[in-house]
């Protein structure tokens, strides 16, 4: 709208906006007020409102609904949209204008800083539209004796193309197979690293159960060509400290190939304690209590952790670190709830949840019990705390009466003093 008064007074502003017919729809209609020259003298700015050609207000002033300048408002209105001779879509429109009868109104430019159209269900809870009308087909059209033509152009061309790309692709394939065979066989001739199968064998027969990764993701490296690729391990080839230990860059393959090998360091200046790493394995069960997909074998501690169990040497598990930290009986409820996980029937094991909260009972014997700390290779001649019996034919392990471990029926479950807080 533009600076004159009569024209402003015999046109209006228009927004129309296509709705679905059947429904009540709320409008939202945001002003706010900045012109200087509007006061609370008169009705500097007075205008009329029209919804879907029906008038809403007859003296719209904002700066009276505000209360002032620069003061943001709304004001909602309701209107139902009904159908107009099975029309799928209809129109709704917003109109502004300046009041012609109103003499005493100084601006006749009429102000909107925003809408909103919020579509209200209808009395059955329905939101849902008419379907759009399908797009039109178009007409098929009989082919020229041109397009013909061009057709058989075009096939000709084709069918060379993807012989010759097919005839390329397989040499390129025969090609890389003949390489890799030849890296293959001078590599493992020499003696110093090889690509091979990664596999576990275990203690109880000669089977050997391949990993399903590539076997060319399993390079194996001696100590010598690790040495050689640090300088032995040169300082100056370090390029970062982890908790426990260093990380060098490395040169292997003739210098072709940068790598990066970690160090173990048996002095690090910060071991984690053993209420760290509880509270490390609380939190690692609670997250797989979470996704609940995880398989013990994945860990390949299993068949190590059985032969320690079998063997009384439960304690060189143990970090010797750790030797002054752990109290007795947590230690005792931490190794139940270990060897709990481990049992070769599913029906056995425990439930995440009972290792979470077999662990956090773990946790406040070690809080309740700090004096109580032992050295725990005296555990591994005690009898009666865990029984071993039957580790070497079927790896099923019974808790004795103090335990709080049970196993009723096949279910496994955590005893009252388990029970959540």
């Amino acid at each position: 709208m533009g600076p004159n008064d009569t024209r402003n007074k015999r046109y209006n502003l228009t927004w129309v906006y296509p709705v679905d017919p059947g429904f009540f729809y709320m409008i939202r209609l945001h002003f706010c007020e900045f012109q200087e020259e509007i006061n609370d003298t008169y009705d500097d700015r007075v205008f009329l409102i029209y919804i879907a050609n029906t008038i809403a207000e007859t003296s719209a002033d904002v700066f009276g609904w505000a209360g002032g300048k620069g003061i943001p408002y709304y004001r909602d209105y309701a209107v139902n949209m009904p159908h107009n001779n099975g029309e799928k879509k209809v129109s709704l429109s917003v109109k502004l204008q300046a009041n012609p009868d109103n003499w005493r109104t100084r601006f006749t430019n009429v102000i909107l800083n925003g809408i909103e159209i919020f579509k209200l269900n209808d009395s059955s809870g329905n939101l849902a539209g008419q379907n759009p009308d399908p797009p039109p087909t178009l007409p098929l059209l009989p082919p020229t004796p041109q397009s013909r033509k061009s057709d058989r152009k075009m096939v000709g061309v084709l069918i060379p193309a993807v012989v010759g790309g097919a005839t390329a692709t397989l040499a390129l394939g025969l090609f890389v197979f003949c390489r890799r065979r030849t890296f293959s066989d001078q590599t493992s001739s020499d003696g110093t690293s090889w690509w091979a199968p990664y596999s576990i064998s275990t203690n109880k027969s000669s089977k050997t159960r391949n990993s399903n990764l590539p076997s060319d993701l399993c390079r194996y490296f001696s100590l010598a060509e690790i040495k050689s690729a640090t300088k032995n391990f040169d300082d100056i080839f370090i390029i970062g400290v982890g908790g426990f230990g260093n990380v060098y860059k490395g040169y292997v393959d003739d210098g072709a190939t940068l790598v990066a090998i970690k160090r173990a360091s048996s002095d690090d200046e910060q071991p984690l304690t053993w209420n760290q790493r509880l509270q490390t394995c609380i939190g690692a069960a609670r997250g797989l209590h979470y996704l609940h997909t995880v398989a013990n074998t994945r860990v390949l501690l299993t068949e190590w952790v059985k032969q320690c169990i079998h063997e009384k040497k439960v304690t060189e598990m143990v970090d010797p670190i750790l030797q002054n930290q752990i109290g007795t009986e947590c230690f005792r409820k931490f190794v139940q709830v270990m060897v709990s996980c481990i049992q070769d029937e599913g029906n056995k094991r425990p439930s995440m949840n009972d290792v979470v909260r077999g662990l956090e009972y773990a946790y406040q014997l070690q809080e309740s019990s700090k004096e109580d700390s032992v050295e725990l290779s005296s555990l591994d001649n005690e009898d009666g705390w865990l029984l071993r019996e039957g580790m070497s034919s079927n790896t099923s392990i019974e808790m004795n009466e103090n335990s709080s471990n049970v196993y009723n029926n096949g279910m496994s479950g955590i005893v009252s003093s388990l029970q959540a807080r």
